[in-house]
């Protein structure tokens, strides 16, 4: 019985590296992409060529995050839509297409739209966004149409690596790894670098990492926030998060 628990064990880590280093393929061969047209591998900004201010884009981001907790999204579809976002913006620049400020908030709309219909159980229905969230500035014909061409754009394929989908593994790795002994420390990192990672999306100067880095770069962070925390600062607070560190790396 002994034997088999920890056969099934060794299993799961084996199936949960795999997830992880799919991920990381999958995420480099997007890199690549994005990279082929430019003169280093440094990723492109979303905003690079249009005429779409930095500023501008943060409010929308922030504007995803109400209205993905309002409608009670689960937490994937706030960040595949982000993905969706950006990665729209990039495949304009590819085809020396620009858009300006006024043009967000249809690009937002639809890609909330759309990462709902990939994600949610119960998505989001092109009339209530076009009512609720769009307030009919956009009519439901429009959102479907602006769907369709997303859709051939992508070549029907929008299920991209987020932010989320790293954190969840490298979370999950961490706790398989460190045990329940220290749940709660645990929780806290957890809660505190999706925090982060939220807050980094939002500025599109962390565009030019790869969400990997940014994830294991929040987590890090996050750990170093609770090491040095008044109301956690302890030795075994300090050791949890050594521990962490060292996993990660």
């Amino acid at each position: 019985m002994i034997k088999e628990k920890k056969d099934t064990g060794i299993l799961y880590d084996r199936e949960l590296k795999d997830i992880q280093e799919s991920l990381q393929q999958k995420e480099l061969v997007d890199n690549a992409m994005k990279s082929l047209k430019s003169t280093n591998f440094a990723q492109r900004s979303p905003i690079e060529g249009h005429d779409v201010t930095k500023e501008y884009r943060t409010k929308m981001m922030d504007w995803m995050v109400e209205v993905c907790t309002s409608f009670k999204c689960t937490t994937r579809t706030y960040f595949l839509a982000t993905q969706v976002f950006d990665k729209y913006l990039l495949k304009l620049q590819s085809q020396n297409k620009f858009l300006n400020n006024k043009d967000v908030h249809c690009i937002g709309v639809t890609s909330m739209y759309m990462a709902s219909k990939y994600e949610d159980i119960f998505p989001l229905h092109s009339k209530i966004v076009s009512e609720k969230i769009a307030h009919k500035a956009i009519s439901p014909k429009e959102i479907l149409k602006k769907e369709s061409e997303y859709l051939r754009m992508f070549d029907f394929e929008i299920d991209f690596v987020t932010h989320y989908d790293f954190h969840q593994t490298y979370v999950d790795k961490v706790e398989r790894s460190l045990g329940k002994s220290n749940k709660k420390l645990m929780k806290l990192i957890s809660e505190m670098s999706m925090l982060l990672i939220k807050m980094s999306i939002q500025n599109v100067d962390y565009c030019k990492y790869s969400p990997s880095m940014v994830v294991i770069s929040t987590i890090y962070a996050a750990t170093a926030f609770l090491k040095h925390s008044k109301k956690n600062e302890s030795p075994e607070t300090s050791k949890f998060c050594t521990e962490v560190r060292a996993l990660l790396f």
